[in-house]
């Protein structure tokens, strides 16, 4: 059986430019786990606490996490230094050895950097990851990459959950990725 462990980040955000002082750094990371002839088999998310940088009103806006959410949603508070032993507990669940060895998928390669920048490049391997964006763009045979929202509705799917969250948005990609292989 083929697996594939889908991630969605969310990061935090400002209109316009990036305050002084602040970095865009990862405060969610959405997974889900697809299995080819199964689906998802599991699906959720990590919230980690910002260290450098205040969640703004745009983020909010924009993704519905503020700083109350990691109160409200404690049980998904994992802290920085915690998440990648989280992300191998989540893996090694599925058959991989870690997070590392195994195949993972993204809509894009924005979240493929955002984890090079929280666990740095010696926890990443390029060649196990997959952007799912551009090869639903390949296999569709379209002139430009969809936006993930815009490629659901060309697969004929709804939306499920709530946009720019990351285990809703691994979910519905996951649902994308799963037509785009043929599983």
């Amino acid at each position: 059986m083929k697996n594939i462990l889908i991630i969605d980040v969310e990061s935090t955000c400002w209109q316009g430019k990036i305050p002084a002082g602040m970095s865009s750094e990862v405060i969610e990371l959405g997974y889900a786990i697809l299995q080819e002839g199964e689906g998802v088999l599991e699906w959720g998310s990590f919230l980690i606490p910002p260290r450098h940088s205040e969640i703004s009103a745009f983020c909010t806006e924009l993704t519905t996490i503020s700083p109350e959410t990691f109160v409200l949603e404690a049980e998904k508070v994992v802290q920085r230094s915690d998440l990648l032993e989280q992300l191998n507990a989540l893996t090694r669940r599925h058959g991989w050895h870690n997070f590392k060895s195994c195949q993972w998928g993204s809509w894009g390669d924005y979240d493929f950097k955002m984890l090079v920048k929280t666990f740095g490049e010696q926890e990443l391997r390029k060649d196990h990851h997959l952007n799912i964006k551009q090869q639903h763009a390949a296999e569709r045979g379209l002139p430009k990459a969809l936006g993930m929202g815009q490629a659901l509705r060309f697969e004929n799917l709804e939306l499920q959950g709530t946009h720019h969250r990351g285990g809703d948005d691994a979910f519905n990609i996951a649902r994308i990725a799963r037509k785009v292989l043929g599983w």
